[in-house]
């Protein structure tokens, strides 16, 4: 009776790196360089109507009108994002805007 070994390999992940930094340098980082940038951006409802904004600047940072969102800055949340965003926008301030969840 003979015995077939079996190589295992272990892939190298960036959370391997450095023990403790795997939250920093993961590869799904909301700033990681080789991933598409995210927006996050907040529905804002008044009423029965939604918020849109537009760009005042010229030349226009975005075409038409959207929904206010903006990428998150260094060591930023995505929610901390989005209220950033519509109080920037928007020209509101986080007390005056309710976030439900629950939509």
């Amino acid at each position: 009776v003979t015995q077939a070994g079996v190589a295992t390999t272990k892939q190298f992940n960036l959370e391997d790196a450095e023990e403790g930094y795997s939250t920093a340098i993961s590869s799904a980082h909301v700033n990681a360089l080789s991933s598409r940038p995210r927006m996050y951006g907040v529905l804002l409802l008044r009423g029965s109507k939604c918020v849109l904004v537009r760009s005042l600047s010229k030349p226009s940072a975005w075409p038409g009108n959207r929904i206010p969102q903006a990428r998150p800055k260094a060591r930023e949340s995505g929610e901390e994002a989005a209220f950033g965003a519509v109080c920037a926008q928007c020209d509101l301030n986080v007390e005056e805007f309710h976030l439900n969840r629950d939509l």
